[in-house]
């Protein structure tokens, strides 16, 4: 085998740097796809709500002010005016659903 001259030599070096440098960009990579991984997967916490046991009344008194309430608080809270909202409950009840809980 015959001696490798100068610029091969450094032709070499300049490789094995460039393959160090390579694996150490992959391993870098992997770890931080694994943190995200990790993390992203984690379950965080759920803020703790309070309850309320009246919740069902709370719902049907925000109706009614809704619907026999003065015109502006209907449209500021679902952008409609109250008689488009109430042609509407009547719309859905008329396909088959009906009042429940």
């Amino acid at each position: 085998m015959a001696r490798l001259n100068r610029t091969q030599i450094k032709r070499r070096r300049n490789e094995k740097a460039v393959m160090a440098l390579f694996a150490f960009h992959t391993s870098t990579l992997v770890v931080f796809r694994l943190y995200f991984f990790i993390t992203s997967t984690k379950r965080r916490p759920c803020p703790h709500l309070s309850h309320n046991p009246n919740f069902y009344q709370t719902q049907v008194d925000n109706l009614n002010r809704l619907v026999r309430g003065n015109e502006s608080d209907c449209y500021d809270q679902l952008r409609v005016n109250r008689h488009t909202f109430l042609r509407l409950c009547f719309l859905v009840r008329g396909v088959g659903l009906g009042d429940s809980r």
